[in-house]
């Protein structure tokens, strides 16, 4: 079965979203990636959050990854969904 497993949120203050998500539920920082470190990846060990800056682009779900066992094949029938 696939399984989400990433979902990158596009936030003015990526910083103050992670101290947010990681004392009101526990998530843990990761990582941290780009110029001076702003993009802030938080987990619950088995789904990811990259919180990244917005940079005058609208805030809120920016893309998120499933995890599939088969990727041709998912593929596939996501194209035969419509995709």
């Amino acid at each position: 079965m696939a399984k989400i497993r990433h979902i990158a949120i596009l936030a003015a203050d990526p910083a103050k979203l992670a101290e947010s998500y990681k004392s009101a539920f526990g998530l843990k920082e990761v990582a941290r990636s780009g110029d001076n470190g702003e993009a802030i990846y938080v987990s619950d060990g088995d789904i990811n959050l990259a919180l990244l800056p917005a940079r005058n682009r609208r805030e809120g779900i920016f893309h998120f990854g499933i995890q599939v066992e088969d990727v041709k094949g998912a593929v596939d029938q996501a194209l035969a969904a419509g995709a």
